[in-house]
């Protein structure tokens, strides 16, 4: 954004006037209606903001000017930079926010645009950091003392804030409970009929307020909503009496299934607009802590009616009414409205909290909908352009249930349905958000059981969309030259903190610089098995995963400092090389299988990873004495071309290596005489090259 770069670009202080005031006339254009709306500009140049790469983003001038434009989602820009923060290990972060707070919550007092509310979870990390003696900035502790003495209310709105999945735990809790006073399933059932009756002859927003208006005053004549505890029982009536009712009508025989599911989803519609509406007017405009609190019960309470429905009814509930539910009370509160952009990024982050209690392992019946939950077109765009790591976490949960399933040849029938379905999602991010899935290969494929070939290749097909990526089967291809091959990959996890046990990483670093001592290696692959007898691979996974991952990125370290170049040549001498040579010959069967995995899963995009990796794959399969260690890395790579059309680009370009050298006799082997259209394909290649 060139706006956050104007500071380096120009020094002339008119002409930085101006140069701003442009870029701001064109961001105040993009606010029209008729092009991206308030709501998309605003959280777009926000997510600009939080993720520029210069140092401007702590600009405070810069960030105020575009509050005080109300250019930014104050909301948004409040969680992201409490990322920035990272605990406090980023100090420019950390003296920005302080700055932040100061200006905006004690300063500026009662005239401020930005409040307490605004940045509450920035307030509440920089507390937490005044705990930390070794991070502590000089004053946050004053900073922090200071702020409760300027606003008496902070430490409430701190309470209330801070941990909003209590209430959505409360109300699950609740949900289970069905000890109702006589009179209350009555009385709401009056309301939720009454309310669908009104809403169906409705044609515009302001009919919806005036319909709203008179829902709430019959509420509170029946004194619905005069305590907590009633209106967490209402909230559970009404959603069981609207399913009972969608239920009963899908039940109909006289009716063709087009029209049942339609009049089910117009009851569903209905109690969704309500629920959204109820979010929507309580606590005013400016009470943003009363409506998250409000949507995370109310979500609570859907939760624990499906967690129930689906123990109670495990083969014979219909999920498409929960699905319809959760999908349009989602797409009403992410309306382009004012009074829901303030709360956007916490709407999203309170989704993907139900969603998390409802994943797969914990709702197998439900399964099916929650992958069609996250598959929508609507919740994946909202969250991925808002919090890439929240949506991360869900198709994780997902891998970790479908994984197991896999090993079998013949599925039953919803799993079949259920990975085919994971494909398409892959399919849809692989060509939609391609950087998204870069960023978490690492995660996604550390997540997944070895036999999750498709998957796996699917993921690791991605590439950034600003990287080109040349066709592997290209005569005469040099990917030394490549200009991308001398970047490391973007990776989302802090796969160093795997090995972060004090004597074991001291032990691995004082190895991979001096080689010593020799027994290292020997003493490793004891530490990578695992002493629990049910595990069904007997090896830490994640661990070896890491293991390959930390030292090649420190080999690739050592050869740069060196001033060289990744070839064969060049990664042969370092202790690295000779770590993972000891490494596979110590190793069994299995943990070898294990092994050869972790690194064809960092065979991705044009990357240094991706060079190092395959170079270090040609060379082990060169250097190694035992033939039977060179047949089980061929099946490994055989195992992920057989039976797939999606090949990621580093994988390819491994195979070609060893098929363009004479002296690895690759096709002439036994064990790929096996696969004739293997070696029908690799015969292929060679000619071409």
């Amino acid at each position: 954004m060139g706006f956050l770069n104007s500071n380096t670009v120009i020094a002339d202080n008119a002409l930085l006037k101006r140069y701003r005031g442009f870029h701001l006339l064109v961001l105040k254009g993009l606010i029209d209606m008729q092009i991206y709306g308030p709501h998309q500009t605003r959280r777009e140049i926000t997510r600009c903001v939080i993720q520029h790469h210069g140092e401007n983003k702590y600009s405070f001038n810069l960030v105020d000017l575009l509050v005080s434009c109300k250019m930014i989602n104050m909301a948004q820009y409040d969680i992201g930079l409490v990322k920035l923060m990272e605990d406090g290990l980023n100090s420019m972060a950390v003296e920005f926010a302080m700055k932040l707070v100061q200006c905006y919550c004690i300063n500026r007092g009662i005239k401020s645009l930005v409040t307490v509310i605004d940045l509450s979870s920035t307030i509440k990390a920089l507390t937490l950091i005044t705990a930390n003696p070794v991070q502590k900035p000089e004053g946050l502790k004053t900073l922090i003392e200071n702020l409760h003495q300027t606003d008496g209310k902070f430490g409430v709105l701190d309470d209330m804030y801070g941990e909003p999945t209590e209430y959505m735990q409360c109300s699950i809790s609740r949900a289970l409970r069905t000890d109702d006073p006589p009179w209350m399933p009555v009385k709401a059932k009056f309301l939720l009929s009454d309310w669908v009756n009104m809403i169906q002859w409705l044609t515009a927003d302001e009919e919806s307020c005036i319909a709203f208006a008179t829902f709430k005053r019959q509420a509170d004549q029946l004194g619905i909503l005069e305590k907590d505890d009633l209106v967490t029982r209402f909230f559970r009536l009404c959603t069981e009496t609207c399913v009972d009712i969608d239920n009963n009508m899908l039940d109909q025989e006289n009716l063709r299934p087009i029209d049942n599911e339609t009049k089910c989803y117009f009851t569903c519609d209905a109690y969704a607009h309500l629920l959204a509406l109820l979010v929507k007017y309580v606590g005013g405009v400016t009470n943003t802590v009363i409506k998250i609190n409000l949507l995370n019960k109310v979500l609570g309470i859907v939760a624990g009616v499906v967690l129930r429905d689906n123990q109670d009814n495990q083969t014979a509930f219909h999920n498409m009414l929960y699905h319809r539910i959760i999908i349009r009370l989602f797409i009403d509160l992410n309306a382009a409205e004012p009074i829901f952009e303030n709360i956007n990024v916490q709407v999203l982050t309170a989704f993907c909290n139900m969603l998390h209690i409802l994943n797969p392992m914990n709702t197998p019946a439900f399964a099916n909908t929650w992958l069609s939950l996250i598959s929508h077109s609507f919740f994946m765009d909202a969250i991925l352009y808002s919090s890439e790591q929240m949506y991360a976490q869900l198709l994780t949960e997902l891998f970790k249930f479908l994984s197991p399933f896999l090993r079998d040849a013949d599925l039953e029938n919803e799993i079949d349905m259920l990975h085919n379905d994971t494909l398409q999602l892959l399919e849809v991010l692989l060509h939609d958000f391609p950087e998204f899935l870069c960023m978490h290969n690492y995660e996604f494929c550390g997540t997944m059981m070895a036999h999750c070939t498709k998957m796996r290749n699917l993921i690791l097909r991605a590439s950034p969309s600003n990287i080109p990526m040349p066709s592997p089967l290209t005569p005469n291809l040099i990917i030394d030259k490549l200009p991308e091959i001398a970047h490391p990959p973007c990776i989302s996890n802090s796969f160093a903190n795997m090995i972060q046990a004090a004597p074991f990483k001291k032990n691995l670093d004082v190895y991979l610089r001096n080689g010593s001592p020799a027994t290292f290696p020997s003493m490793l692959v004891r530490n990578l098995k695992l002493n629990e007898s049910n595990s069904p691979l007997n090896y830490n996974v994640p661990l070896i995963n890491a293991l390959v991952l930390y030292v090649g990125t420190e080999a690739i370290n050592y050869i740069n400092s060196k001033g060289l170049t990744l070839s064969m040549s060049t990664i042969a001498n370092p202790k690295h090389t000779d770590f993972f040579y000891n490494l596979i010959d110590g190793l069994d069967i299995t943990g070898r299988y294990l092994f050869f995995t972790a690194i064809l899963n960092q065979l991705t995009y044009p990357n240094s990873h991706t060079h190092y990796f395959s170079c270090l794959l040609q060379y082990l399969f060169n250097e190694v004495k035992k033939e039977e260690i060179r047949k089980q890395f061929c099946m490994t790579v055989l195992e992920r071309l057989i039976n797939n059309h999606h090949y990621p680009w580093g994988l390819l370009i491994t195979v070609i290596g060893l098929l363009k050298q004479p002296i690895f006799e690759l096709c002439s082997r036994d064990y790929i005489q096996c696969f004739p259209d293997i070696v029908i394909l690799f015969e292929t290649v060679a000619r071409l090259h």
